[in-house]
């Protein structure tokens, strides 16, 4: 019998004064709700390769316009940059994750997880497309601003370079994640801009050091073209 049926039948029972019968079929109406299936959430939606790289270099742009914004007014900046990523999340979708990977081993056993940590490799490295192609670039131009002072200028000027490109992002990613912390306290956004600058210049100096490899990839001929036309 339908769930439908059985409601019917108990609403007539219950209209002829029949309460017996109107006890048991409402039991029965119970048991038929309960061994109803339920719908299978809807999956949220996964990233693709490219969307993660899309992703990443928005997050980057967005980031960078936030920690120049803070300059006039942090708040607002970083109520607003948390928006758009808010938005940029929405339109590419779930990206890697470590919790995907743990409701595989549960799920699934070690093999399943260890596919699913494989799986999202290409995504991840996708991931960084933003801040190491800013990195690269800086510390690439800083080095070749450098290279009139040798190979200790073309260093500094490369640690230099990729350290200032990626200043502004680390000044808008710190002052949205302020936001975000006192937004989850509770409390009134008020996002204090010494402490997310001093930060920013640290985690600058640790990413101008990190990327010397890139930097200097490829750098030896473009070096020796600079020589040659310096008549060195």
């Amino acid at each position: 019998m339908e769930l439908d049926q059985v409601l019917q039948a108990l609403r007539n029972a219950d209209a002829a004064g029949d309460a017996e019968s109107a006890k048991r079929l409402a039991q029965i109406a119970q048991q038929l709700a309960g061994s109803k299936p339920q719908e299978a959430p809807t999956p949220p939606k996964e990233s693709s390769i490219l969307g993660e790289a899309g992703r990443s270099i928005g997050q980057f742009l967005s980031q960078t316009r936030t920690g120049l914004e803070s300059a006039f007014n942090p708040n607002e900046a970083a109520l607003t940059g948390i928006k758009r990523g808010e938005a940029l999340d929405q339109a590419v979708g779930q990206g890697p994750s470590l919790e995907a990977v743990k409701q595989a081993y549960e799920q699934n056993g070690l093999l399943s997880a260890a596919g699913t940590a494989l799986g999202q490799i290409p995504r991840a490295l996708a991931g960084q497309t933003g801040p190491i192609g800013a990195a690269i670039a800086g510390g690439r131009t800083g080095a070749m601003l450098g290279t009139p002072l040798g190979p200790a200028g073309e260093l500094v000027g490369g640690i230099a370079g990729a350290g200032l490109a990626m200043l502004p992002q680390f000044m808008g990613s710190n002052v949205e994640r302020q936001a975000q912390e006192q937004q989850a306290a509770n409390q009134p956004v008020d996002i204090n801009r010494g402490k997310a600058f001093a930060s920013a210049v640290g985690q600058a100096a640790l990413e101008g050091i990190e990327y010397p490899t890139g930097v200097w990839q490829n750098h030896g001929q473009e070096r020796a073209r600079y020589h040659r036309r310096c008549g060195a």
